[in-house]
């Protein structure tokens, strides 16, 4: 247990020094997606918590545009850097430092639970999905995004960085692991939550991603309207607890 502290507080200071250094204006695609279906179901009276909540732009919009009181925001995140980031744009919400396998928060307290590109950076995703389980609300959801690695541009994309060493190609971080959407929903359901769906976020390489923003995401939409969701690069998927 102590060689693992050790190892998570040496990944939090990664974080410090690599990511919450600076504000980051353009916000990411997945995000977009993630407001989209969370302004379809979220009430004012609803409970949200982001983990590995980073800048949380999804929980900034949310509050900015009314959809939920800031209090009744939550996140929290092994970087004490983005913990006070976010604090400075939601300064009424309850955003803490903390250890995803074991949140500081009631048995279910949340009707919406968010996990937005951290799935592949947990070192025990099984017993961290567990602990989101325990603090989901029945009836709540889970929305989870991740690099979909059953696509051939990732998996080819990992393989050159590996191989040249080159990890900012892929923006490797300590944690790194590789996932398919089979793998994430057994997890998932494993933990006990139910599988909903999947919306296709991204389907273009890094450089043509802007692309897929034209039109209100005219190109994600019509490939997801064509059940491709599962070949997209950065797959959002909702769970149920039933």
């Amino acid at each position: 247990m102590k060689k693992k502290a050790k190892a998570r507080a040496k990944d939090s200071e990664w974080y410090d020094a690599h990511y919450y250094n600076e504000s980051h204006p353009n916000r990411l695609q997945w995000y977009d997606m993630l407001l989209r279906e969370l302004k379809k179901s979220i009430h004012t009276s609803d409970t949200i918590l982001e983990v590995g909540c980073g800048e949380s732009p999804a929980l900034q919009i949310l509050v900015e545009e009314k959809y939920i009181p800031a209090e009744q925001v939550f996140g929290i995140d092994q970087s004490a850097r983005a913990i006070e980031h976010i604090k400075q744009f939601i300064p009424e919400g309850n955003f803490q430092q903390g250890d995803l396998y074991e949140l500081p928060y009631k048995n279910e307290m949340f009707d919406k639970v968010c996990m937005m590109e951290v799935i592949e950076h947990v070192e025990d995703p099984t017993s961290a999905l567990s602990e989101l389980f325990r603090v989901t609300k029945k009836d709540g959801f889970l929305f989870l995004s991740f690099p979909n690695f059953s696509v051939f541009p990732w998996s080819v994309a990992r393989w050159f960085a590996d191989i040249l060493h080159t990890p900012r190609l892929i923006n490797k971080q300590p944690i790194d692991n590789i996932y398919t959407i089979n793998q994430v929903v057994e997890m998932a359901q494993k933990a006990g939550f139910a599988y909903v769906s999947t919306t296709g976020v991204t389907y273009l390489t890094a450089l043509l991603t802007p692309l897929e923003s034209l039109g209100d995401y005219l190109i994600t939409r019509t490939l997801n309207s064509l059940g491709l969701s599962a070949r997209a690069l950065h797959p959002l998927l909702r769970f149920k607890k039933l």
